[in-house]
């Protein structure tokens, strides 16, 4: 499957998958290092009990991956792993909130847990984010499935994205972000204060 657009180094993206119930999805982290190694984090029940895991990320291989989502660029890599590899992820509700454990929850507490430590900045409350992230996956679940591919979301506060869709000679949906609509056929995705 194509990967619309690129991954940048020493950053962390979220990430969704397809689920076979519409308008759900699961919920997954893209760290990658200075060399540009990417890893996927996540948990799942689907072999019993909530586990962790944690496996090198290829993206642009997904038939199921939606979005990723930039969060932002990461500082220590090694310390960004501690953090990860220390949010519960046994099934037992949230410690930050008391919510229900899923791996949406788990996503949310290991990026309050990210923010608080100062390892990444994050530019809107964790709740806007995932309302955001919600959003994109209802938008972009229609590309993935009609075999276009994953699509990557880099947005900043100070930033309008716009998606102009353009289809590549592979029939991949073109992403690009500006700061002005151009006189393209473009259209707004979302604008952030």
């Amino acid at each position: 499957m194509p990967l619309n657009g690129s991954i940048e180094a020493s950053s962390i993206y979220i990430t969704l998958n397809i689920r076979k119930r519409a308008g759900t999805y699961h919920w997954g982290l893209i760290l990658t290092d200075p060399e540009m190694n990417a890893a996927f984090h996540h948990v799942n029940n689907l072999r019993g009990p909530w586990q962790y895991e944690e496996k090198v990320a290829k993206p642009d291989q997904s038939t199921t991956l939606i979005v990723l989502v930039l969060v932002g660029k990461t500082k220590n890599h090694s310390r960004i792993m501690e953090v990860i590899r220390g949010i519960p992820a046994d099934g037992s509700p949230s410690i930050r909130t008391g919510e229900s454990f899923t791996c949406r929850i788990w996503v949310k507490d290991v990026l309050v847990s990210l923010h608080e430590s100062g390892e990444i900045v994050l530019q809107k409350d964790v709740d806007e984010l995932e309302e955001m992230v919600m959003k994109k996956g209802l938008q972009y679940t229609p590309f993935t499935k009609s075999g276009r591919g994953a699509t990557i979301i880099k947005e900043t506060s100070s930033q309008r994205a716009t998606a102009v869709n353009k289809p590549s000679s592979q029939g991949a949906t073109v992403i690009r972000l500006i700061d002005k609509p151009s006189s393209q056929s473009a259209t707004v995705i979302d604008e952030l204060s």
